[in-house]
Parts: C-alpha cells; sequence; structure tokens
C-alpha cells in the first residue's frame, strides 16, 4: 500500500485544467483502475520525489570532476594566511 493510501487525507488540491487534460487523465487512470484524484496525486508526488532527489545532485562531466577533486587535494602553502594565525589578537573577548 502506498503512502499516500495509508495517511489520512485531511487536505485538499484544487485545478483548473482544460477539457483535453481532463479526458487524458481520466482515460489514464480508467486504464490503471484509479480514481483521477488519487492518478494525480500519485503523478505529482512521483515528480516531487524526483525533482527534490534532483535538487541534491550536481551533476558535472567526469574531466571536470576529476579537475576539481585534484584541486581539493592539493595543499597550497599560504604564508600570510599563516603570519596572521601566530599574530597577536588585536583585540580581546570580555
Amino acid at each position: 500500500m502506498s503512502l499516500a493510501l495509508a495517511t489520512p487525507k485531511t487536505r485538499r488540491l484544487d485545478a483548473r485544467i482544460d477539457v483535453e487534460s481532463d479526458d487524458l487523465i481520466a482515460r489514464a487512470a480508467a486504464l490503471l483502475g484509479k480514481s483521477r484524484s488519487s492518478f494525480v496525486v500519485e503523478a505529482a508526488r512521483e515528480a516531487a520525489d524526483r525533482q527534490l532527489a534532483r535538487a541534491d545532485m550536481t551533476m558535472m562531466p567526469q574531466q571536470q570532476f576529476d579537475s576539481m577533486m585534484a584541486n581539493i587535494d592539493e595543499v597550497e602553502p599560504l604564508p600570510r594566511l599563516q603570519t596572521l594565525l601566530v599574530a597577536p589578537r588585536s583585540y580581546r573577548r570580555a
């Protein structure tokens, strides 16, 4: 049983759609033996899951990824930063 069917339905979603979209959704839902409402909710949830999963990923070509990783692994000396780290503080916290 899917999550959408197992949980109580307490919210409502309304949409204005054209006749062709309504007919298309009705035919597809009937083909699957589902109500239009459950068909639309399941399709919307699947699309939302795909979109949110994609938002957590950064896609780049393999060569660019390899270059990025090589640059991350390189340690570059930063003498000015080292000087600042050992310099006396100009202020003290109370």
